[in-house]
């Protein structure tokens, strides 16, 4: 279903496609939620290779997890997917990224995240209850972490990645508040 959805081509500006109140429904999926997308994408000449940007407003992460599932995905990329086991909410998601590039690939991705909960995946710990913004591009980010009831899960692998003791763990935390930002540095 959909309220409102336009197409504008513009020289200065590219192909841009908005859809207001967008649903999807399939058979045996539950239908996501209503959002607004809007889909840029400019260059594309000899001058410019194509450009892309993406703006949602809001995003159940499990009901696209189960949408993913109906969709032609390579099979590893639909595995990652189900094992991960994403939940929570993303929302006044904006991403970029360019073709054809060779590495680094040029990105930039910002967001808002609640309540966000993954699982636990070859030895790197599960987590639930995150929630906080990220903001980063290739070279540089930021993600500012603000949540209650957080809870970071492993198994014995994990004591290899991150140097923790063997056996299953667990760590709760009632409130959290964590600031992080980095800097790719290139060798050369």
């Amino acid at each position: 279903r959909l309220r409102q959805m336009q197409i504008t081509d513009r020289p200065d500006a590219g192909r841009l496609i908005s859809a207001e109140h967008l649903r999807v429904s399939l058979k045996d999926v539950t239908p996501t939620q209503a959002v607004s997308v809007v889909w840029q994408q400019f260059g594309g000449d000899q001058q410019m290779p194509l450009q892309h940007r993406l703006q949602i407003d809001q995003l159940d992460l499990e009901l696209l997890e189960n949408l993913l599932r109906t969709l032609p995905l390579a099979e590893n990329a639909r595995n990652l997917v189900r094992q991960f086991s994403p939940r929570g909410t993303v929302s006044q998601m904006q991403l970029g990224w360019q073709e054809n590039q060779t590495w680094p690939r040029m990105f930039n991705l910002q967001g808002d995240f609640s309540n966000l909960s993954l699982q636990s995946y070859e030895g790197y710990p599960g987590v639930s209850g995150l929630s906080g913004v990220v903001q980063a591009t290739e070279s540089v980010g930021m993600v500012r972490l603000v949540s209650q009831n957080l809870q970071i899960t492993g198994k014995k692998s994990a004591r290899q990645k991150l140097g923790l003791p063997s056996g299953f763990w667990i760590c709760c935390l009632r409130k959290c508040s964590v600031v992080s930002r980095w800097l790719r540095v290139s060798s050369v």
